[in-house]
């Protein structure tokens, strides 16, 4: 018998130990594929295999707890910023106006500078009504003979300062009349004021400074007939002279008058002036007052 040739056996790792070419150390696990959406996609497909109307469904709830999203309209926004433009402008106009300072305290209105030297000024506020005016002015005081007391008229402002009445205003608050290139001829306020006659009667008259001398003079020539009657307030109660009076001229130290006499001798006079050299018309309930005014305006020439 042929001799056998030795068997060898395969080599197997041992379960004690490492198998051949192995260093001891543990494998490294093999890497996970990358994720992407296609692959979530399809692993859910795999896994949960839902019908086409369950996704509708499932899509239909997330739909439904969206928030939305607003929407502004293009003409919102177009009326908005034409709102903001049209503010903006007002507000710069009201600045730049002066309209600011109505929201700041108003200081009192100044007397302007007398026409002429008064003995006194005698300041008396009151409401904007005819009645308070006439009230004021008539009211009675102890002025000594032969003096002039300017009444200085204000007229109380509603949460401002008062002001002194301009012609138009003052007309309005005495009910009367002037001509009307007289108004507005005049170049300042109004002086109102108070002659102590020497037989005690207190005289009332107004001078008003003008632009326009001769202008304004011929307006009161021309409006002679209703003159007295258009200025009822000056006569402190009293009937005026009659308008079939003719006017007189008089002349007192170069100075022309203009004079109307009551016609029973008792009652009030009334006369006008042009002093030139101050532009000033001055009216009065009597000649006597006239007549003085006219030396205190040459006394401070």
């Amino acid at each position: 018998m042929a001799d056998e040739a030795p068997r060898t056996e395969p080599l197997t790792p041992d379960a004690d130990g490492p198998a051949p070419g192995d260093t001891g150390r543990p494998r490294p696990k093999p890497e996970p594929a990358i994720r992407t959406m296609r692959s979530d996609i399809s692993e859910f497909l795999k896994k949960e295999k839902p019908s086409l109307i369950s996704l509708l469904a499932r899509q239909a709830q997330w739909d439904e707890y969206r928030p939305l999203r607003p929407v502004i309209q293009p003409w919102f926004l177009a009326g908005a910023g034409a709102f903001l433009l049209i503010a903006g402008l007002w507000l710069a106009w009201w600045f730049f106006s002066g309209g600011s300072n109505a929201l700041q305290p108003t200081a009192p209105q100044t007397l302007g500078q007398p026409y002429f030297r008064f003995d006194a000024t005698t300041e008396i506020t009151i409401s904007a009504t005819p009645q308070a005016f006439r009230s004021a002015i008539s009211s009675p005081a102890a002025d000594p003979a032969g003096s002039l007391t300017r009444l200085a008229i204000r007229i109380r402002g509603n949460g401002g300062a008062d002001a002194t009445p301009d012609l138009p205003e003052l007309l309005a608050l005495a009910e009367a009349r002037l001509p009307a290139a007289l108004v507005e001829s005049a170049a300042a306020e109004p002086q109102l004021f108070r002659y102590r006659a020497r037989d005690g009667r207190g005289e009332l008259g107004v001078a008003v400074e003008v632009r326009n001398p001769g202008r304004a003079l011929e307006s009161l020539l021309t409006a002679e007939p209703s003159l007295p009657g258009n200025l009822t307030f000056l006569f402190s109660g009293a009937l005026p002279p009659s308008s079939l009076t003719p006017f007189e001229d008089i002349t007192y130290r170069n100075i022309s008058l203009r004079f109307l006499r009551a016609a029973d001798g008792t009652g009030r006079d009334f006369g006008y002036l042009l002093f030139p050299a101050k532009r000033l018309i001055v009216m009065a309930t009597s000649e006597e007052a006239l007549d003085a005014i006219i030396d205190r305006l040459f006394a401070e020439r």
